[in-house]
Order: structure tokens, then C-alpha cells, then sequence
């Protein structure tokens, strides 16, 4: 799933309870201000050589993820891709109370990011 706003201000997206899985890239890639995702499952992105991650925020601003899964299904290890990446271009950003099974890193953050808070959450098993 990808979602870049292509002009003007504003945004405001919310993906509740997503299940998002098998992607190609990142599973989801997110370029838009305000946007919150809660309660999701999000794995297997299969472009972690390409630098995939389950969640990137490459712009925007106000952003918040919460009580999400990454990398794990069913107990299974099957790719080792990055959890959340907040780009150089996104600000603000909150991501807490997630768990990271797995993953190639639970979250890579490019340190230019301002507000950006950032609780790792529980690594699992």
C-alpha cells in the first residue's frame, strides 16, 4: 500500500486493524501528513534487500503507530525486513506500543528527524 499526497497541505489517513503482508517493497510507504495506523499486522515485506521496510514515512508530519505487529506470522521468521523507517523528509512522528519479531531492525530512524519519538517496543522472542 502506498499513499503520497502530490500537491498542496493537509492529509489525514488512518488504516485501523490493517492486515498487510507478501508486498514487494515496503508494505506500506507513507507520504502524507497526519496519518495513524493502530492495531495492524504488518509482515513479510520481501524487498528487504532493497531496502524494505514494514512502515516508511519518507514526508509529512503528525504521524502515530500504535499496537502494530512486524515481521511475524504465526510465530514463523520469514523475512528480515526493517519494522518502521521515518525518512529524512518526515517529522513528528510517533511509534509506540508495537512489537518487532524478527526484523531486520526494529526501527531505523534517520536522526534529521525532529519530534520524532520513537519506543522500540517489545523485540519478542
Amino acid at each position: 500500500m502506498n499513499y503520497t499526497q502530490s500537491s498542496g497541505g493537509g492529509g489525514g489517513f488512518r488504516l485501523t486493524d490493517p492486515k498487510i503482508f507478501n508486498a514487494r517493497g515496503s508494505c506500506v510507504y507513507l507520504g502524507v501528513s497526519d496519518t495513524k495506523i493502530d492495531g495492524g499486522w504488518i509482515n513479510v515485506c520481501n524487498g528487504a534487500n532493497i531496502g524494505a521496510t514494514g512502515v516508511e514515512y519518507h514526508a509529512g508530519s503528525m504521524h502515530e503507530l500504535s499496537n502494530t505487529h512486524f515481521c511475524t506470522i504465526l510465530g514463523s521468521n520469514p523475512v528480515s525486513m526493517g519494522g518502521v523507517l521515518v525518512d529524512s523528509g518526515a517529522s513528528d512522528v510517533d511509534v509506540h506500543d508495537s512489537k518487532f519479531f524478527g526484523c531486520l531492525a526494529r526501527i531505523a530512524n534517520n536522526s534529521s528527524n525532529p519530534g520524532s519519538v520513537l519506543d522500540n517496543g517489545n523485540q519478542g522472542p
